[in-house]
């Protein structure tokens, strides 16, 4: 059967319940009329998005900007800045998100609609977040990329909210990062805060490998070269393990490069604080690690018509735990891969499906598994 607005449809295989939480096109946004549903895609945008608030009460869906009362399923009447910048929910502060206007980076309350200035960078321009990064799991780090004034350098920065300071700026030439493609050149701040990531494409169109730095600058570790072939941070995210380090987790694609023949097929972690790479089971085509409040997991999904699920995966190694299929018969529709994200409690996640294309365009929908988490 295919799910109706606010429906949910039992999953028989995993024993769970799956609720569409999008409306269709044209249908009143609200119970009492005004808004309606937008006619293009209503979506999360993608799996390393956070795109559940601090508290996991409610759920942006960025392409469509529409907020979603993750209690009532129903769509809320909080209000999002209203500019054109990249937004990132405080990992802290339910209410609250961060963007940066003008060089400067604001706090914002999608109830009240106060904004209010948080700190600068001066010596830099064009101050931005991207939507696949976040700030540090404690609200107090935040990555950013931005124009060095004196040379005009593109460059990344971990600013401080704690006190106003601004690490040393990682240049993205020194690394090899040339090519400005849509999806190279990407900075953010580690869960931990206690490191700033890079990663781009290189000036030979090598996969983008990511690279961490401390606070001051200096190269910590990175995932090497595999010949052109993604073992990378493409489809990944970055998360804590159990022991609360910093790990990137993502796909090593099959290939010539020796990353490939140890990893090639597999889910990998690489570990920040020295590099220690391992292969932690099957193959995933999107990861996210935004259950902040759960660490020692993250979160992959598939789509096709044969094997179309979404999974826990225990960054000791120790298993994968099955949730819920997508029915996300997604080949031919970038938007309809399920792209899931998780909670920051790790026990409900939303992904988008076209529920093996008998609807007329993708949906996002949520399943609650908290009965089964420990």
């Amino acid at each position: 059967m295919v799910p109706g607005y606010l429906e949910a449809v039992f999953d028989p295989n995993f024993k769970v319940e799956i609720t569409r939480i999008t409306g269709d096109s044209g249908a009143p946004l609200y119970e009492k009329g005004g808004a309606i549903w937008p006619a293009d895609h209503v979506h999360h945008q993608y799996s390393s998005a956070q795109a559940w608030n601090a508290d996991g009460s409610l759920i942006w869906l960025r392409l469509g900007g529409v907020l979603v009362d993750a209690k009532t399923l129903k769509p809320s009447r909080f209000q999002r800045p209203e500019n054109n910048y990249v937004e990132q929910w405080s990992p802290v502060e339910p209410e609250t998100m961060f963007f940066f206007k003008d060089n400067i980076l604001y706090k914002y309350n999608v109830r009240t609609y106060d904004e209010k200035s948080v700190m600068s960078a001066p010596g830099y321009s064009d101050l931005r977040m991207e939507v696949r990064t976040s700030p540090s799991n404690d609200g107090l780090s935040i990555g950013a990329k931005a124009t060095r004034l004196s040379d005009g350098k593109e460059v990344c920065l971990l600013l401080d909210l704690t006190d106003g300071s601004v690490s040393k700026p990682i240049v993205f030439e020194d690394y090899g990062f040339t090519n400005r493609r849509a999806k190279a050149r990407r900075c953010g701040a580690s869960p931990s805060g206690r490191y700033v990531w890079i990663d781009g494409y290189t000036t030979d169109h090598m996969a983008n490998n990511i690279h961490f730095f401390d606070r001051e600058g200096n190269l910590v570790s990175r995932i090497n070269q595999n010949a052109g072939v993604e073992c990378t941070s493409d489809h990944g995210d970055l998360g804590l393990d159990a022991h609360g380090d910093d790990v990137f987790v993502g796909v090593c694609k099959r290939g010539p490069g020796i990353l490939s023949v140890l990893y090639g097929g597999q889910t990998i972690s690489f570990r920040a604080k020295d590099g220690v790479m391992k292969g932690l089971g099957p193959w995933f085509s999107h990861y996210s690690c935004r259950n902040t409040r759960r660490p020692g997991y993250c979160f992959g999904s598939t789509y096709g018509s044969v094997n179309s699920t979404v999974a826990a995966i225990n960054l000791d190694g120790l298993g994968i735990e099955y949730i819920t299929n997508t029915y996300a018969n997604s080949e031919n529709d970038y938007w309809a891969q399920p792209q899931a994200v998780p909670s920051p409690s790790g026990n409900k996640i939303i992904f988008a499906s076209n529920w093996n294309e008998e609807l007329p365009k993708a949906h996002i929908f949520m399943v609650d598994f908290s009965q089964y988490c420990y």
